[in-house]
């Protein structure tokens, strides 16, 4: 009560403080935390953010029109370690043109498939795929797998796939999850030599996961972040351990919040309905560093702000001439 009243000629209710506050600082915040929930889910699926920029300049990642879906093939230094380089498999783009031109292969996505052909792996065409992309690359896939008739050599790229009968390699259990035990670890020091690395191979389905994975993280990052933004707006100078949580609409409205992104994440119909997909629990913590940062530094900008109105400190005076919105 003791608050004068806002003067409307001077103090309108958005001015450029406002704008600067919400979209230069506090929304800058939340954006680099979405970005970092959404990167770092690339990261821990094996490719670091490097290799993100033109991933999907030919409208290849995880394709909206399913025709254009396309190989994705990451080379690695071992099996679940990060990826180094990547390329599409694709006569157009892509380190293996040549080589698809030279056999004459239709790289349709699904013209190249993993379903089992008589106990093999994959179609003559997939089979085809692995044999390419490890001449090119002179390095063996990052699964294991056995070659002849009975399946009886394992994991011998050069035997398996020797030189001039890559379309009759018959590969066995590439597609079983199961790690390639004779990888030759590579280094930045090795990882042009032949032999050393293996490459992986990301299918359409793998590559839809992922992103919607990533997009799902960056929302629920958001909802994280807006939890402290809603703590801070509570008051222009007051601290907020002055003010309390006891605006119970406030409250409840980021109860609701909180369930609708996960609803989104694990109800199935809502999953149906809006194309997401379950995300990993640590997912929904990643953006928490940033969401406390938003808090402590509202806090202390209040904090300066206040010793500037009690005990007339320049330094917050100033602060409050440009942030006091």
């Amino acid at each position: 009560m003791e608050r004068k009243p806002r003067g409307a000629k001077r103090d309108h209710m958005v001015n450029e403080r406002m704008i600067s506050f919400t979209y230069f600082q506090i929304g800058v915040i939340q954006a680099v935390a979405g970005f970092f929930s959404y990167f770092s889910l690339f990261n821990d699926y094996g490719h670091p953010p490097a290799l993100l920029p033109q991933l999907d300049s030919q409208n290849y990642y995880a394709a909206n029109a399913k025709e254009n879906a396309q190989w994705l093939v990451a080379s690695r230094d071992d099996f679940g370690k990060k990826a180094f380089n990547r390329s599409w498999f694709d006569s157009d783009v892509g380190v293996f043109t040549s080589e698809i031109q030279a056999e004459g292969l239709n790289v349709g996505y699904f013209n190249l498939t993993q379903t089992p052909e008589a106990g093999k792996t994959g179609n003559l065409g997939f089979r085809t795929i692995v044999g390419i992309i490890g001449s090119t690359l002179k390095m063996p896939p990052c699964l294991a797998y056995s070659c002849g008739s009975n399946g009886s050599l394992s994991n011998d790229f050069e035997i398996c796939i020797a030189s001039g009968s890559i379309s009759s390699a018959d590969l066995f259990g590439i597609d079983d999850g199961t790690s390639n035990p004779n990888v030759l670890t590579a280094n930045a020091s090795t990882r042009k030599q032949p032999g050393y690395g293996c490459f992986e191979l990301w299918s359409y389905e793998q590559q839809d996961l992922v992103q919607k994975q990533s997009q799902l993280a960056y929302f629920i990052t958001i909802i994280v972040t807006q939890y402290f933004h809603a703590m801070i707006c509570k008051t222009r100078v007051l601290s907020f351990f002055e003010q309390g949580m006891w605006n119970w609409w406030l409250n409840a409205s980021s109860l609701a919040e909180t369930l609708l992104a996960v609803g989104l994440a694990y109800l199935p119909f809502l999953r149906s309905a809006f194309g997401t997909v379950p995300i990993p629990g640590p997912y929904w913590l990643t953006g928490l560093p940033f969401a406390v940062y938003l808090f402590v530094y509202d806090k202390l900008r209040k904090f300066i702000m206040r010793r500037g109105i009690d005990h007339g400190n320049k330094f917050g005076l100033w602060v409050m001439k440009f942030t006091y919105w």
